[in-house]
């Protein structure tokens, strides 16, 4: 089965010269449901995420192949700085912040240093790029939260040239203790302005703004085949349409809310 979402940015719309379509591969794991039920804990799985739910705290291009989890996320690797620090993180069409664990990540919080103690973690201090920022950042999800302070440095879409300078993102230093049970480092966020955690352009609409992209759009490709893990498991296209893998036929649709990439269903058959 066959997924495709092709969503627009309408609202950036900017004289873009010497740009190129970015495609970036993804792939796919087990989902954490599959392996629960592999394992015979998902009953125990569902108890724990009730017991520990939390209400959180205010505050043609180029290809990228992504990750598919848990049947609703999918995965794609992108670098930070100079040299290059590389981070699995979700791509987030729900929000629009990146943050990935800084080197200091759980050291105030026993059950942060449980959450942050096997992902990957960003050094400042061997990127020769990176920028302090100086201030605090704290975003909510559904599923938990994370916080800590932000920082600029460079962002490349890991398997494609698209590269992102000065781009702010959130090191992290406390995780909520759902993300000790993820594979993942980070999030990227590709939503709009409005749902920063921190009044930061969002990435693609920096890439954007910096004239790195064809046109204001991105484009995605998803896969499914089953349960399981398998390489390919779809793929972002930055900057323009995805013919070879959605088709030449497409229905351009306005956004009702400029907020969420979210339109009026005339219906469905």
């Amino acid at each position: 089965m066959q997924y495709f979402l092709l969503l627009a940015q309408f609202i950036f719309l900017i004289s873009l010269s010497n740009c190129v379509v970015h495609k970036m591969s993804i792939a796919r794991r087990e989902t954490l449901r599959e392996e629960l039920y592999r394992l015979g804990k998902i009953r125990e799985y569902a108890k724990l995420l009730t017991q520990t739910r939390l209400t959180g705290e205010s505050s043609e291009g180029t290809v990228q192949h992504v990750t598919d989890f848990h049947d609703f996320a999918y995965f794609g690797n992108i670098t930070l700085g100079d040299p290059q620090q590389q981070f699995l993180v979700v791509l987030d069409t729900g929000s629009s912040s990146l943050w990935v664990p800084d080197t200091s990540c759980g050291s105030n919080s026993f059950l942060s240093t449980s959450a942050c103690r096997h992902k990957h973690r960003y050094n400042s201090k061997t990127s020769k790029t990176y920028r302090k920022d100086g201030r605090f950042f704290s975003i909510r999800y559904g599923t938990g939260s994370a916080m800590g302070f932000l920082g600029f440095d460079t962002l490349c879409f890991w398997g494609t040239s698209l590269c992102v300078k000065n781009q702010t993102f959130g090191q992290a230093t406390m995780l909520a203790s759902f993300f000790a049970r993820q594979s993942i480092d980070g999030i990227l966020g590709l939503g709009f302005p409005l749902r920063t955690a921190d009044a930061a352009l969002p990435p693609f609409i920096n890439a954007v703004q910096q004239g790195l992209v064809e046109k204001p759009i991105f484009t995605v490709y998803l896969e499914h085949h089953g349960p399981g893990s398998y390489p390919n498991g779809g793929i972002f296209t930055y900057g323009g349409e995805d013919p070879e893998n959605c088709g030449d036929v497409i229905k351009w649709q306005p956004l009702t809310r400029a907020a969420y990439w979210q339109f009026k269903l005339d219906g469905y058959i």
